[in-house]
């Protein structure tokens, strides 16, 4: 369905707050980078489109016991002609590389045969492609196979991978910020990966001779908002494993991105510049596209998940829209401005407010049924907004889950934390919150604690949302009592006692106030 114009009256953001401006088409604060999506649909640029083709040139060779069959991609539809005609040549040129050194290394063993009377084997080469195109990379993959007489032949394949709207080839490196450590996130997955797939019977190399890093060049390819990361037969595995591949979704690495971008998978939004997700409904698919424009002035971020009705005459409207908040704007909020938001979640730096709209459409039309029925799924959507706040990967090398530094004094907490099955850290928080001397109290029948540090924080067994000032910190974890003892995932510490939290070289973990 192609995108149409959108009304403003009627989408105008009912936060009338005197210090924030949510007008939906406030054009004098938006920013160049408008990017429109729709569910389970790929990303669209809005400036550049292109329309891109792949077709194939065959070509097929028999002479003297040597067999050439290529089906080389030519690419066209790209805006940029003269990328287009660079990225094919460069294509081309790697296949006739490849052919002419095929044919020489065959004619060479052809011709020792003959000289010791032998009958030489058919020898032969093999070219398909296979293309991706997703985030903005189209990826060409040149699958070939070889064989040169010997007991097997060999399988190579070869990535160019091209940044559509930058009109360039890019590296592996040249995805992540300059200075991230993307190798070791990377590393540290596939060696995950690895040992999973050995415990299903897969054969991997080990030692000196199995996968240590990746390289800054090393092949990949993206599809299905997934970086798949590439090895070569043999190099990692036994030779039947063949060309070996792991999968890491990119969402994990969005925090490491040059150029941050929103995803859908499945019915998943990812927003990997302010580090949220949310779960929408399937019956949003194909009906809602998603639109985010960022602010110059207080608000951040806004997502708009926007109705299409299937009858084009009519207009698309507001479904509803997440808005990202600077923490500091917030709280400069009167009591009754507060009182407006509806907050779903907060980090140390930003909050997060969800926004509905009324029915715009008329009563008794299909399109009225059908926005209601879209709108009635907004209450359960807000509970499945889940921020990625990555406050527990570098808390992974803990050496003593007793022992802390708490102010600069080393403490014993008497009970261990220890890790959820999905890898959070929990800590006892009355004994923590006790030694950064703030006030502790328990409420049994409430099956509260109250952290006083001047300032109240209300923690609720078996609940994931935290109190704080004005604000609730949905984290990872829920509140929970072992033996007695109330533990609290560590990223309580961070985000909702906006404590410092840092381990050191030697694995010891420290809490100081900041």
């Amino acid at each position: 369905m192609k995108r149409k114009s959108i009304i403003i009256f009627g989408l105008i953001i009912m936060l009338t707050l005197s210090s924030l401006t949510f007008a939906y088409a406030d054009n004098n604060y938006r920013q160049k980078n408008m990017v429109e999506t729709k569910l389970k649909g790929k990303i669209r640029d809005k400036v550049q489109t292109n329309e891109i083709k792949i077709t194939k040139e065959v070509i097929k060779d028999e002479k003297d016991y040597i067999t050439v069959n290529l089906e080389i991609p030519v690419i066209s539809g790209l805006n940029n002609k003269e990328f287009q005609r660079e990225l094919n040549a460069a294509i081309k040129s790697k296949i006739i590389e490849e052919v002419n050194e095929f044919e020489e290394e065959a004619k060479k063993i052809i011709e020792e045969d003959k000289k010791q009377g032998k009958t030489p084997k058919e020898m032969e080469y093999e070219l398909k492609y296979e293309e991706k195109n997703s985030m903005g990379v189209l990826t060409i993959i040149l699958e070939t196979y070889s064989y040169l007489g010997g007991a097997n032949g060999t399988n190579k394949n070869y990535y160019f991978n091209a940044l559509i709207n930058e009109n360039r080839l890019i590296q592996l490196s040249q995805l992540f910020r300059p200075g991230s450590n993307y190798k070791e996130k990377i590393n540290k997955e596939i060696k995950r990966q690895i040992t999973e797939r050995m415990k299903n019977g897969d054969a991997f190399f080990e030692g000196k001779d199995g996968f240590e890093t990746i390289a800054d060049n090393h092949d990949f390819y993206i599809e299905d908002n997934n970086l798949v990361l590439a090895f070569t037969q043999y190099s990692i595995a036994p030779r039947n494993m063949g060309i070996v591949e792991f999968s890491i979704p990119m969402y994990q690495l969005r925090h490491l991105m040059k150029n941050p971008m929103p995803l859908i998978d499945g019915n998943v939004y990812y927003n990997s510049g302010y580090d949220f997700q949310i779960k929408l409904p399937d019956s949003w698919e194909d009906l809602v596209y998603i639109e985010e424009i960022n602010y110059e002035k207080n608000v951040e971020l806004k997502v708009n998940f926007i109705y299409t009705p299937k009858n084009s005459k009519l207009n698309d409207y507001n479904l509803m829209t997440i808005i990202v908040l600077k923490k500091n704007v917030y709280f400069n909020l009167s009591k009754d401005e507060v009182n407006k938001l509806d907050v779903i979640g907060t980090t140390n730096d930003y909050v997060y407010v969800v926004k509905s709209y009324s029915n715009p459409y008329s009563k008794g039309t299909i399109e009225y049924k059908e926005y209601k029925a879209l709108s009635a799924e907004i209450d359960s959507i807000k509970y499945k907004f889940n921020l990625e706040y990555d406050s527990n990967s570098k808390l992974e090398n803990i050496s003593d889950y007793k022992w802390v530094i708490i102010n600069g004094k080393k403490e014993n907490l008497n009970k261990n934390m220890y890790k959820t099955k999905n890898g959070t850290i929990m800590i006892p928080i009355g004994k923590v919150a006790k030694k950064l001397g703030y006030k502790v109290k328990w409420n049994p029948r409430e099956k509260t604690v109250t952290i006083d540090s001047g300032i109240e924080s209300i923690i609720s067994i078996g609940d994931y949302n935290y109190g704080h000032l004005k604000l609730m910190f949905k984290l990872e974890e829920a509140a929970t009592i072992e033996k007695g003892t109330v533990f609290v995932p560590i990223s309580y510490l961070e985000q909702v006692l906006e404590l410092k939290v840092e381990v050191d070289s030697n694995g010891v973990l420290t809490i100081s106030s900041k």
